[in-house]
């Protein structure tokens, strides 16, 4: 794995596309300013320091308690 870098400010998101027969795994989200629901697929931000593979790895655990293998 290469080491991710970013300078300050810029945030750094891993996302996992994850799909099976034709069908893909995505999560619902709820906007609360616009009162708005929406999917998208699952990840989230990558921390300083954390590898892309790392965060996806959280992300999974921290949105629907997954884990993943493999």
């Amino acid at each position: 794995m290469t080491p991710k870098w970013y300078p300050d400010g810029i945030e750094v998101k891993a996302l996992c596309l994850v799909e099976h027969e034709g069908r893909w795994l995505m999560q619902e989200f709820f906007h609360p300013e616009t009162q708005e629901r929406y999917v998208r697929f699952l990840g989230g931000a990558v921390d300083k320091g954390e590898y892309a593979e790392e965060a996806i790895i959280r992300e999974f655990r921290e949105e629907i308690g997954a884990t993943l293998v493999g």
